[in-house]
């Protein structure tokens, strides 16, 4: 018979967005696979510790809220933008809920954390609200490219063809290493495949 614990961790393991459990003293009692995978901080450096530095603004995040007894809490909770750091250094910013837990008496017995990384909203892969902003304009001016070119192919002018390359793990290295990083991955493609072309 699988033990009621191990079930509802399986279940928390299983979430898409990181979670954090914490005691009374908001020491670390819980961090599923997610929340290891968005700050590079594994389960087993954090159990039974207070979170380190460059996590806590992950729980200072929702200290201002209301307390989730409270009709006005919501069963959701607020959810706010916070910046931490991953372990490599580099900054992470994510949308984080963070909800009182209570004893039937209603004192604070602990917290959980739910949070996933901000850029995550954005309709437009790979940036953040300055780079979509210039991602938007760079697609625009593609699809005008395109459409000249097509309209060229169909008038009798040159052969058309259309390179359509998708890389592989490229929001996994933004969380790991940065959006710097995976920018400059992208760019290492970009020219690869540009060296490779014929002028023709």
């Amino acid at each position: 018979m699988i033990d009621r614990t191990e079930l509802l961790e399986a279940a928390f393991d299983s979430l898409p967005e990181g979670m954090g459990l914490f005691g009374g003293e908001d020491e670390v009692m819980f961090w599923n696979q997610a929340a290891q995978g968005i700050t590079g901080y594994p389960a087993m450096e954090l159990l039974g510790q207070q979170l380190p530095e460059r996590l806590e603004p992950l729980l200072a995040a929702g200290s201002g809220q209301t307390e989730p007894h409270s009709p006005a809490a919501g069963a959701q909770g607020r959810r706010s933008l916070a910046q931490t750091r991953h372990k490599l250094g580099h900054a992470v910013p994510v949308i984080v809920r963070v909800l009182a837990l209570c004893n039937g008496l209603g004192e604070r017995i602990g917290a959980a954390l739910l949070f996933h990384p901000a850029e995550s909203l954005d309709a437009l892969p790979h940036g953040e609200s300055s780079a979509n902003q210039g991602a938007a304009e760079s697609r625009a001016e593609l699809e005008e490219r395109l459409q000249t070119e097509f309209d060229d192919f169909a008038r009798g002018g040159c052969p058309l063809g259309v390179l359509w390359i998708s890389v592989d793990q490229g929001e996994e290295l933004r969380k790991t290493h940065g959006a710097a990083a995976c920018n400059a991955m992208l760019e290492k493609v970009r020219h690869a495949v540009a060296q490779g072309l014929r002028p023709a």
